[in-house]
C-alpha cells in the first residue's frame, strides 16, 4: 500500500500569472464552476461557495449545521460509533502513527465542522465530499492497522458507510 505524500496542488492561473495553493477539496471542473457562478442554492451546498478563481472555501453554513447535527445525532444513537469517537493513541495501538498517516476520529471531524476559522470565518470543510474523504479516512486508517478479521475492523465496516448514507 502506498501512502499519499502530497498536501496540495500548486496552481498558476492563466491572464494574471498569479499563483494559487489549493487541496485537492478545492477543485472543481471548469464546468461546475460556470455553472455555480450563476448562484444555484442547491450547487452552493453541495460543492461549496466558489470564489473568483473558481475553487470552493466553505460549505455552507447551513448545510455545515445540518451535519453536525446528523452527526451528533449518530454518535448518540448508535453504541459501536463510540469506537471511533477519539483519536487513537499510542497507548492503545503501538506504533499505530507508524502505520497511519493522519489519525482521524469522529470527534475531530466535529471539530473541524465547528471551528469557524480565518478571517472569514469560514468551515474547514470546504465541500460535502472533503468530509465524506475524511469518514473515508477513519475505515482506511482502521483496515490499514488492524486485520480486515478484527472486530474494530468489521465495526468500520458497517458504520461508516452507513454515517456516510
Amino acid at each position: 500500500t502506498t501512502l499519499p505524500l502530497w498536501n496540495g496542488i500548486g496552481i498558476v492561473r492563466t491572464g494574471d500569472a498569479k499563483r494559487i495553493r489549493a487541496s485537492s477539496w478545492q477543485l472543481v471542473p471548469v464546468s461546475a464552476a460556470l455553472k455555480a457562478r450563476v448562484r444555484s442554492p442547491v450547487a452552493d451546498l453541495a460543492t461549496g461557495i466558489i470564489g473568483e478563481d473558481g475553487l470552493t472555501y466553505s460549505i455552507d453554513d447551513a448545510l455545515r449545521t445540518k451535519l453536525e447535527f446528523k452527526l451528533d445525532e449518530f454518535i448518540k444513537s448508535h453504541d459501536d460509533a463510540s469506537i471511533f469517537q477519539d483519536p487513537v493513541t499510542e497507548d492503545v495501538a503501538p506504533s499505530y502513527s507508524c502505520a497511519v498517516p493522519l489519525n482521524v476520529s469522529l470527534s475531530r471531524i466535529i471539530k473541524r465542522l465547528t471551528s469557524l476559522s480565518g478571517k472569514s470565518k469560514k468551515c474547514f470543510y470546504r465541500s460535502f465530499d472533503s468530509l465524506l474523504s475524511d469518514l473515508t479516512m477513519i475505515m482506511d486508517n482502521c483496515l490499514l492497522y488492524n486485520s480486515p478479521d478484527s472486530f474494530v475492523s468489521k465495526k468500520a465496516v458497517e458504520i461508516i458507510p452507513e454515517l456516510k448514507n
